[in-house]
């Protein structure tokens, strides 16, 4: 009875409420779809600064290294061509735009 009348109260009279969450705070499968976003966003604006800057609010990481694991995340929930393709272009140019993230030598 506790625990109808917790969930019942729980969810229907004071459910939590989630305002201004960062992207960072976001499960695996949803960074990868807010990373789909901003490579659509890029194949269309081809902004990369602009694409770079809405990465960055995934966190503290490298921007290429959110890009990476959305391709590996996309390609286990089974993404359709064009949008794991639209990420790999994304992914490209980030690379062309910091051509050696990790700072060692080509």
């Amino acid at each position: 009875m506790g625990a109808v009348a917790g969930s019942i109260y729980g969810w229907m009279i004071n459910p939590v409420e989630y305002v201004n969450a960062r992207p960072e705070s976001l499960r695996s499968d949803y960074k990868a779809d807010y990373v789909l976003m901003v490579a659509e966003i890029y194949s269309k604006e081809a902004d990369i600064l602009l694409a770079a800057n809405q990465l960055a609010m995934l966190g503290d990481k490298p921007i290429n290294t959110y890009v990476d694991q959305a391709i590996i995340t996309g390609e286990k929930l089974q993404y359709n061509h064009q949008d794991l393709a639209a990420i790999a272009r994304l992914s490209q140019a980030i690379r062309e735009w910091i051509p050696n993230p990790a700072g060692g030598s080509d």
